[in-house]
């Protein structure tokens, strides 16, 4: 029997071109399916790399955040130390300073104080008092008229350059001075320091 040409295309059709074309459609289903695959794996893979880069840029943030907080919290502790040192010392010093300059007011303190520790310290007790070699002059008069009246007996005396103002005192012997003179400006400037930071450094409010 002889085969026609539409025989011979009819077998080309069957026998080849369908097969290969359904396995080719087969090939092309897979590498898509393959390929939307891949496509949802890389938009999972950059979600969570987006989230951990958000993630890590927040950590940074508040890092930065803390460490700006911190170093603007010291810088305003060294404004208010500098202040401290700059201002209030250095006034209150000065005032003491001029308030034990004036008439009257360091011997009416010294008799006050020495009245109070001459009575803890007793009577046999010896108490050295030290004062300014500068107002020596002006305090051996008073000294006198104190001595005179048997008020200072069992007070020794002594006048050194080591005191700019104001006086020291302890028992006769000891080493140990209480502090009348930049002592107390010491002791004034303490007391002081925590008003001025509150007058100057007010709290804010949250």
């Amino acid at each position: 029997m002889t085969r026609t040409l539409g025989d011979i295309t009819k077998e080309l059709k069957d026998g080849i071109i369908e097969p290969a074309k359904g396995q080719a459609e087969k090939i092309l289903a897979e590498a898509r399916l393959e390929a939307e695959a891949i496509k949802a794996g890389a938009r999972r893979q950059a979600d969570e790399t987006v989230s951990q880069a958000k993630a890590s840029a927040g950590l940074i943030k508040k890092q930065i955040e803390a460490d700006l907080d911190t170093a603007a919290r010291n810088f305003l502790l060294k404004v208010q130390e500098d202040l401290e040192g700059s201002v209030v010392r250095p006034v209150l010093d000065e005032e003491i300073r001029r308030l034990a300059a004036a008439p009257g007011f360091m011997t009416q303190m010294m008799e006050q104080v020495l009245a109070a520790f001459s009575k803890g310290a007793g009577k046999e007790t010896r108490i050295e008092l030290l004062l300014p070699e500068k107002q020596k002059k002006e305090l051996e008069a008073w000294f006198l008229d104190k001595c005179s009246h048997k008020m200072l007996g069992q007070v020794d005396v002594r006048f050194t350059d080591q005191i700019s103002f104001g006086f020291k005192l302890g028992l006769q012997g000891s080493g140990t001075h209480f502090n009348f003179s930049d002592g107390l400006a010491e002791a004034l400037a303490d007391f002081c320091s925590p008003r001025f930071r509150k007058h100057f450094f007010a709290p804010r409010e949250k």
